[in-house]
């Protein structure tokens, strides 16, 4: 296990960059690994036990289970990288088929019922715009000035928004609608944040200042009039779907710096808003309690909202590093216990989960008996692990369709990288050839 130079995050000596800063980790710190279970303080006769605490009861809403339950494991992970190339532009042309597996049949030249078009990133650096049933690809221009620049796609899909504060939208016909910067904002210590960036409605972007010596800070930045909130002091935050504001992990050592190599634990999760006070929704002792770890753990805690900003996942990891999966609860916005996945079924670690559009399923990557596997996990707490092609396969960004039927991750496996699809129909990982990283999967062709 490594430690980023840049922002002191923990990243897996696997890692080509820091999945919280995105900086190179090849002048990276190693960490000596040690026993999982003494650093997480984990107790074995608590680590299928219920939520009991009275203040903190369980609501599971009375809801169909889509995806089934399996699984546990341990074993070395080999991380994704991240890389995005900057501002789209107008559509170019050109298609070509391409053979995929198909759902029935090995061969089959589709993948029958996916529906929407993928946004990728080719190796090349190119924007491509792919049919996810066919395989069919059109190619996305970019400006010549544009440059490299990581990409987040807007919670509908409709825009983009660069690491440099600029947001491009695109109307049906493909032309460029609107192109706000913020870029006055963002500097070495100021960057868009990489967990959720976007708040209120898709109308606000959440900005994260990391300085060496003093605490991290965000504040959430609105696209309309370029109003600002201060959210404080953070150690991660994702923005609120519902508001200009954000759900927040604190830390507990709020006078030190993460840069500092020596990363503090976290003690609650807050949702902060403007015009609101800040609501703590869980601390960290109540959410090691939830898992079945004892509650003086050091922990630090990374919320992930819904979609919708009802509920929020928060993926809990231990100070000091391990090999496996880290365990995930799932609150609601008022801070009720929705779900809890141990860390035998939780995200794989450095890992996080990925909101299905309809806000009711998570996915991401994890570990069983057998290996690499993609979890499926459900707001009210039933889990499914469906496997890798092989053991030591690597994922890297994970998609859910508009439908919220279907799930699409970039892998690789001994070098070679390819799309894996995951649907209901079939249960299983279906293998496609790899157009490069995906960035967005809308249901509006491009």
């Amino acid at each position: 296990m490594l430690r980023c130079s840049s922002c002191g995050g923990l990243v897996s000596e696997y890692a080509f960059r820091c999945s919280e800063c995105g900086h190179d980790v090849e002048d990276a710190l190693e960490i000596p690994d040690s026993p999982v279970n003494e650093r997480a303080g984990l107790e074995p006769d608590l680590a299928s036990r219920a939520v009991t605490d009275s203040s903190r009861s369980a609501v599971l809403p009375d809801r169909a289970a889509t995806w089934s339950a399996d699984a546990r494991s341990r074993e070395h992970r080999i991380a994704r990288t991240v890389l995005a190339v900057a501002v789209l532009g107008v559509l170019a042309a050109g298609a070509a088929a391409v053979s995929t597996t198909g759902r029935g049949s090995p061969g089959s030249s589709r993948i029958s019922g996916l529906d929407g078009r993928v946004v990728a990133e080719s190796t090349a650096g190119t924007l491509l715009s792919v049919d996810p049933e066919t395989g069919g690809v059109a190619r996305l221009s970019s400006p010549p000035s544009s440059g490299k620049s990581v990409l987040y796609a807007s919670p509908d899909g409709t825009s983009w928004l660069d690491s440099s504060g600029k947001l491009i939208s695109f109307d049906r016909s493909h032309e460029i609608i609107q192109a706000t910067r913020i870029a006055t904002l963002i500097s070495s210590s100021t960057s868009i944040d990489r967990t959720e960036p976007f708040a209120d409605k898709g109308q606000a972007v959440v900005l994260v200042t990391r300085a060496v010596s003093v605490p991290a800070t965000a504040s959430v930045v609105s696209f309309v009039d370029t109003s600002q909130f201060d959210l404080g002091i953070i150690d991660s935050v994702g923005g609120d779907p519902q508001s200009l504001g954000g759900f927040v992990s604190v830390p507990t050592q709020q006078h030190i710096s993460r840069v500092a190599r020596s990363p503090s634990a976290d003690s609650e999760v807050e949702l902060r808003s403007a015009g609101q006070p800040p609501a703590v929704l869980a601390t960290a002792a109540q959410l090691n309690q939830d898992v079945g770890w004892l509650p003086s753990t050091p922990i630090q805690l990374g919320a992930y909202p819904s979609p919708t900003g009802d509920a929020v996942a928060v993926v809990l990891t231990p100070v000091a590093p391990v090999i496996g999966d880290t365990p995930l609860v799932i609150l609601t916005r008022q801070g009720d216990v929705l779900a809890t996945f141990s860390d035998w079924r939780g995200p794989m670690y450095g890992d996080h989960p990925v909101w299905s559009p309809g806000g009711r399923e998570l996915a991401y990557p994890t570990y069983t008996t057998a290996g690499a596997a993609l979890g499926i996990s459900t707001e009210t707490g039933t889990f499914e692990a469906l496997a890798a092609p092989t053991a030591l396969t690597a994922f890297g960004p994970c998609l859910w369709a508009p439908s919220s039927n279907d799930v699409l991750c970039q892998s690789r496996s001994a070098q070679n990288e390819r799309w894996l699809y995951a649907t209901r129909v079939t249960k299983r990982l279906i293998p496609a050839p790899s157009r490069g990283e995906p960035i967005a999967w809308i249901d509006t062709p491009l």
